[in-house]
C-alpha cells in the first residue's frame, strides 16, 4: 500500500521516492510473501535471491530514470521482478509436502500463478506497445491494477486457509496424542 501511494504522489514528491522507493517497496511484497511461505512450510528461503532481485531492481530502475528516461523499461523491470519473485512463491509451495494442507496450499499458489503470468503478459505487452507516460490509460495498466486489488485478497484468503487447516492438524494430533 505504502508504495502504491507514493506512486499516486508522483511530482509532487522528488523522482526517487515516486519511482525507485515506490517500485521497490512494491516488489518487497511478493518477497515478504516468499518468506512467510517458506518459513510457514518448514523450508529455507534464500536471502540471497531477494536482496539480488531487489537491488538489481533498484540500480535497473535508477539507469532507467536518471541515464535514460524510459517508463516501458522501467514497467518491464518491475514486473519481471515481480514476476521471478512470484515463481519463488509458486515453487516453494510446490516443494512443500505436507499433505495436512496441501489442499489449502494449492488454492493458496493459484492466485500467485495467475499473477506471475500476469506479470510476465504485462512485460511482453509493454515491450511490444510501450506507454509514453507513466500513468497511461492503457488497457494492461488498468488490468494490473484491478488484478493486484483482486488477486490481493485471494492471497490473503489463501493463506489464512492455510492456517487454519494446519491448526486444525496439529489440534488434531495433540488430541490423539497421549501424555
Amino acid at each position: 500500500a505504502a508504495g502504491f501511494s507514493l506512486l499516486i504522489l508522483r511530482g509532487i514528491l522528488p523522482d526517487f521516492f515516486t519511482v525507485i522507493v515506490a517500485n521497490i517497496l512494491i516488489l518487497t511484497s511478493p518477497n515478504l510473501y516468499y518468506i512467510a511461505v517458506s518459513r510457514f512450510t518448514g523450508q529455507a528461503y534464500s536471502k540471497r535471491f531477494i536482496i539480488v532481485i531487489i537491488a538489481l531492481t533498484a540500480g535497473l530502475l535508477s539507469i532507467f530514470l536518471y541515464f535514460n528516461n524510459n517508463v516501458g523499461t522501467r514497467i518491464i523491470i518491475v514486473s519481471i521482478g515481480g514476476a521471478l519473485s512470484t515463481l519463488m512463491i509458486i515453487f516453494t509451495a510446490w516443494k512443500s509436502r505436507h499433505v495436512s494442507y496441501r489442499f489449502s496450499m494449492g488454492l493458496a499458489v493459484i492466485p500467485f500463478c495467475v499473477y506471475s503470468l500476469f506479470l510476465i503478459a504485462r512485460a511482453l505487452f509493454t515491450a511490444f506497445n510501450p506507454p509514453q507516460t507513466i500513468f497511461s490509460n492503457s488497457t494492461a495498466e488498468s488490468a494490473a491494477y484491478i488484478l493486484l486489488f483482486i488477486i490481493s485478497f485471494l492471497w490473503t484468503i489463501g493463506f489464512m486457509l492455510m492456517f487454519s487447516q494446519r491448526l486444525q492438524g496439529d489440534l488434531s494430533e495433540l488430541a490423539n496424542t497421549d501424555t
